[in-house]
């Protein structure tokens, strides 16, 4: 696929690509905020807010790749290849996979920061307990919809194995959790931090994200197996959701006592 092609991407989507997409990402959200959910949900407001964010998620996802991300990897790829005296594919394709974190945290945190302060704004502002799953929701949304996209490209190949379906939507569900992990995380430390922390909790998130696209960089020069890759994905998804999931729960600790 070509990412920079909004035409292209957007006429490979398809019905199959998305029921598999939604349920991935519906688990995903279930085991990050479950106990928190069905609280939340009996508000027709939360239930209305959480719908849109990750609405907004979704549609954020091929302008900000498109439009933002390819360019961005272009300008910079085309300079590292001019300026760097390497031919070593781990050092000239190191800052275009950096791009891919900075931008895509940038626009989640972007959307989760708009969003919270349009209600606060209103007067209206969210229980913490709401609040900070904000970045859930926008990485819900933003994942899904990649997820979507590729799984409908490997659901329209011709005479694709199931084996190759099957492990692709492993790699969707590890990637969505991913998004949903490092972006729930990321605005969980800038909405309850202070200055400092709101920064590193954006760098932080930024660097995670580019470590895990480099998995690709490490497949391409033969470091990786495509069965290390996997596990470096699944172990690096898995982190994040773990983690978040216990600040969620520490934080619900803390209020209670």
């Amino acid at each position: 696929m070509d990412w920079g092609n909004v035409p292209e991407l957007l006429s490979v989507l398809e019905f199959r690509g998305l029921v598999v997409s939604f349920l991935m990402t519906a688990f995903i959200v279930w085991i990050v905020i479950r106990g928190r959910l069905s609280g939340q949900w009996k508000e027709r407001v939360r239930r209305a807010l959480f719908l849109v964010l990750v609405a907004t998620g979704a549609a954020a996802f091929l302008p900000s790749i498109a439009n933002v991300q390819v360019p961005l990897q272009r300008t910079v790829s085309a300079w590292v290849l001019s300026n760097v005296a390497s031919a070593n594919p781990l050092v000239i394709y190191a800052p275009a996979v950096l791009v891919s974190g900075v931008v895509q945290e940038s626009t989640k945190l972007l959307i989760a920061v708009l969003a919270f302060r349009m209600l606060t704004a209103r007067h209206n502002p969210l229980s913490a307990n709401t609040a900070i799953t904000l970045g859930v929701y926008v990485g819900a949304g933003y994942g899904g919809f990649e997820a979507w996209l590729v799984l409908s490209y490997v659901f329209g190949a011709v005479a694709v194995p199931a084996a190759s379906i099957a492990v692709s939507a492993l790699e969707r569900l590890a990637a969505v959790a991913f998004h949903v992990g490092v972006a729930g995380l990321v605005w969980y430390f800038w909405y309850r931090g202070t200055v400092l922390t709101k920064i590193l909790s954006w760098l932080g998130g930024s660097l995670y994200h580019s470590l895990l696209n480099y998995g690709i960089v490490l497949l391409q020069a033969g470091v990786f197996s495509i069965t290390a890759l996997y596990f470096f994905l699944m172990v690096g998804s898995g982190a994040a959701v773990y983690y978040l999931r216990r600040r969620l729960v520490m934080t619900d600790e803390q209020e209670i006592s």
